[in-house]
Formats: structure tokens, sequence, C-alpha cells
């Protein structure tokens, strides 16, 4: 058994030892300790350098830096002196210089993705990225990459005009495509939902499987080829005689060997009865 260390008195990190508590459910010695900022708990030796001031401290502490830069950060986020034209509304405005819109809310949210577009490529497992609605109309040049007729900006969110500009996906959501910027184009609304979830010409569904029969239809399948086919028959039938008995058996005794225990075995697999697969 081991002896007990004494450790009354002792400091370790921010922390005085006082007294000895016990041990917890580990067989682990338990000591009642003072931090330096006043606060008294009961932890094990050596786990813990204070009652987690140090750590408050550190993340409060502020970054070394010259008081000029400071006071530069502090005038870029609080005095507005630098123009700017907003990228949504395209109003000139006077902000401060990493300001990019006039009004935080209403054009930063109609700038950016805020749809349910990134949800729905995520649920197929596809692709995803932030994407910037008027990055893509400045792109795209404000054209309808459908029909190539002018979408108008000033429409933009119009839930009635059929000429409003809008997010169309090339390969769409449902089918699996992609929410990136190579996977979206610039689309009237009319255009949009005529189109619909069609795929292009020539592309194939890139999330579909070509083969829709489940595992056991497979596996039947290949089992049932494999028996119509007569070389292989004879191999397997061979090779299931000798790893049974280690002797050389009739032709006839192999087959009807073999058969028995497929019949027996599998005949759900197969989809047939015992009979069938005798005859």
């Amino acid at each position: 058994m081991s002896k007990r260390i004494d450790r009354t008195g002792t400091t370790y990190g921010r922390l005085t030892f006082q007294r000895y508590v016990g041990r917890n459910k580990f067989k682990q010695s338990l000591w009642e300790a003072v931090c330096a900022c006043g606060t008294v708990f009961t932890l094990q030796p050596g786990s813990a350098k204070s009652c987690g001031c140090l750590l408050q401290e550190a993340i409060r502490a502020p970054k070394p830096c010259s008081e000029e830069h400071r006071r530069k950060i502090s005038e870029a986020k609080r005095i507005r002196n630098t123009k700017h034209v907003c990228p949504v509304c395209e109003v000139e405005f006077i902000g401060t210089k990493n300001q990019r819109f006039c009004s935080v809310r209403p054009c930063q949210k109609r700038y950016f993705d805020t749809g349910n577009h990134r949800r729905k490529a995520r649920a197929s497992g596809a692709k995803v990225e932030a994407v910037a609605f008027w990055k893509m109309y400045e792109r795209d040049g404000g054209i309808c990459q459908i029909c190539f007729e002018a979408a108008p900006r000033e429409l933009r969110g119009s839930q009635t005009n059929i000429l409003a500009p809008e997010m169309e996906h090339v390969v769409p959501l449902a089918r699996g495509g992609d929410h990136t910027y190579a996977n979206v184009r610039l689309a009237h609304r009319g255009c949009n939902n005529e189109k619909s979830d069609t795929m292009p010409e020539g592309v194939v569904e890139p999330r579909t499987n070509p083969d829709p029969r489940t595992r056991v239809e497979k596996i039947r399948d290949a089992t049932l080829a494999q028996w119509r086919d007569h070389d292989k028959r004879a191999t397997l039938v061979a090779a299931f005689s000798r790893g049974q008995t280690g002797r050389k058996h009739s032709q006839e005794s192999k087959d009807m060997c073999s058969l028995t225990r497929k019949a027996a075995r599998s005949p759900r697999l197969l989809g047939v009865g015992r009979k069938a697969v005798l005859r």
C-alpha cells in the first residue's frame, strides 16, 4: 500500500493545499485547496493550477500590440469618414473603413444566401459553400442564363413578377446538385419555375443508384447465373466435395450433394422451392 503524501501548506500554481478530504471512486486523493483569489474548493493534486481565474485573465488579456495600432483599429470601427457604395441597393453612403452595406441588417441579409439552399444540399450530402446572390448577379452580368434576357435589379424579391432575378441551380438540389458558385446561375423567376427540377441535357443525376436492385436481389441473381453456368457449377461442386470429405466422388454424387445443400440452405434466397433446384 502506497503511503499518502502530506501536502498540507504546499503551493501548486495559485493553489495552497489545506487538508486531506478523502478519495474519489477511482481511488484518487482529494484535497481542499484555497486559490489566490480566495476561492476554496476540492480537487485532485496536479489537476489544476487555479480555480479558473487564471484562464479568465488570459482570455480577457489584450493582444500584444502598440497603442498606435489599437488607436487605428478603434478609429476604423468607430469613425465614419469613408465613402462606400452599397452592393445591394447601390446607394452611396459614408461609413467606417470596414463597413460594406448602407444598413447592416437588411442589406447584409439580402446579400448573402439566407434561404434553405444550404440545408437542402447538406441533407443530400452535396457540397456546400456560402454563395452571395449579388456576387453571382455581377458575375452573370444581370442576364438570365436560361432565356438570356435582362433581369432587372430593382425587381429582386418580387413574388409576382416573372422577371424578378433569382438564384437557380444547374443541377437541382432535389437531384443531388451542389450549392456552390459552379452550380448556381442567374435566372428569371418565371424561367426558374418553368425549369423546375429537370436535369440539363446529357447530365446524369450525380447521386442516383444506377442499379435499383436491393442487396438480396443482387445476391440471388448472381447465384442463379452462377448455377446456370455448367463449367462454374462443376468447379464449385468438386471444390465442395473435396472440402467436405477429402476424397473424390463421382460426378453424379457431386451434383446431388451440392444441389441438396444449396436447396436446403437457401431456397428463400434463390426465390424458388427445393424441388425446383433439385430438378
